[in-house]
């Protein structure tokens, strides 16, 4: 290392996990997963969820930085989350503000692979870290 530099954060446990489709990192078990996300390597980590038809999911994203992160869901079949407005017609939720955190509730139209996506929001720069809780009821 020299002088007056500091070193990269070790990559998360995912890593890569920065698309949908087989780019994606399995979520869960466990349930409660920890990981970061910053302005220049890492702004996006995606999650892939198998969900059943008629099951509510619930998502939490605990962020080290407020208004710094951005939560959403995307349809089975996404191949991508990043890019042209073309790939917008498959997301299918979005978070809400609760204080610092985000959550996202969801019921299930149809048994599949959905996608999870954690995204870094500037203005924001500097590296963060959340905490990401999933749970699921059947409706």
């Amino acid at each position: 290392m020299l002088h007056g530099t500091t070193s990269l954060p070790k990559p998360d446990f995912g890593e890569p996990n920065d698309d949908a489709g087989t780019s994606a990192h399995p979520f869960g078990p466990p349930r409660t997963i920890s990981a970061s996300v910053d302005f220049w390597d890492d702004p996006v980590d995606v999650y892939s969820i198998r969900l059943e038809k008629g099951h509510e999911l619930f998502a939490r994203l605990s962020p080290s930085a407020s208004g710094a992160v951005g939560l959403a869901l995307w349809k089975p079949g996404t191949l991508h989350v990043t890019g042209t407005a073309e790939h917008a017609s498959d997301q299918v939720a979005t978070a809400v503000a609760v204080g610092a955190q985000k959550r996202l509730a969801y019921v299930v139209p149809a048994s599949g692979t959905y996608y999870v996506e954690v995204r870094f929001v500037p203005p924001a720069r500097a590296r963060l870290t959340y905490t990401l809780s999933v749970a699921t009821t059947a409706t």
